[in-house]
């Protein structure tokens, strides 16, 4: 069976080897004030310099390199990261309370039913930001049209078809999404 490995790196306490960086990369981190929003792009550039390399923007403005597909997702304090030969997507997010509203808002009938809590919520909205994320242009239309359930299985989105697994790490749910019709185990590691 295929492995998916998710790298999985804390935001706050990982160290970075700037030595990967550009005077360029270095003079774009600086314009960031915010100090979480700085680490944040910092640890994202580090993380594709060390594992991609050369990549460039499409015009979606999605990250490619020429050989490989990749994508990374932050939430509070991690950084998810994902490398495959098809298109790939990842989200993780944190587990807290939500507003009932966003439920009407993301869900379609069937995912209102199967939503109970926050844990399941979260499975839901991962989902659906894994498998736009894949596909390459984010999520443009309305949310409740893209596919979610059943979870750990393939949908079809856009006439292509992706396959999804989610895990709970912590008080995280992390799904990913790949652009192929086939069942893969996902391995998660903690980068020190």
């Amino acid at each position: 069976m295929k492995e998916v490995k998710v790298l999985l790196f804390n935001i706050d306490s990982f160290k970075i080897d700037e030595s990967l960086f550009s005077f360029e990369d270095k003079k774009k981190l600086e314009q960031y004030t915010n100090e979480k929003t700085r680490r944040e792009k910092t640890l994202s550039l580090y993380v594709k310099r060390k594992y991609v390399g050369e990549y460039h923007v499409g015009e979606s403005g999605k990250p490619l390199a020429d050989d490989k597909y990749f994508n990374i997702s932050h939430k509070d304090k991690y950084l998810a990261f994902v490398l495959d030969e098809v298109p790939i997507g990842v989200d993780i997010e944190h587990i807290k309370p939500i507003n009932e509203r966003l439920i009407a808002f993301i869900a379609n009938d069937q995912e209102k039913l199967y939503i109970k809590d926050e844990l399941s919520f979260f499975e839901i909205w991962t989902n659906k930001e894994a498998i736009t994320k894949a596909h390459g242009k984010g999520i443009r239309q309305m949310v409740e049209t893209i596919p979610s359930l059943p979870l750990n299985s393939g949908h079809t989105f856009d006439n292509k078809l992706y396959y999804n697994r989610t895990v709970q790490f912590q008080d995280y749910v992390i799904t990913v999404s790949r652009e192929k019709d086939e069942n893969y185990l996902l391995i998660l590691e903690e980068v020190k």
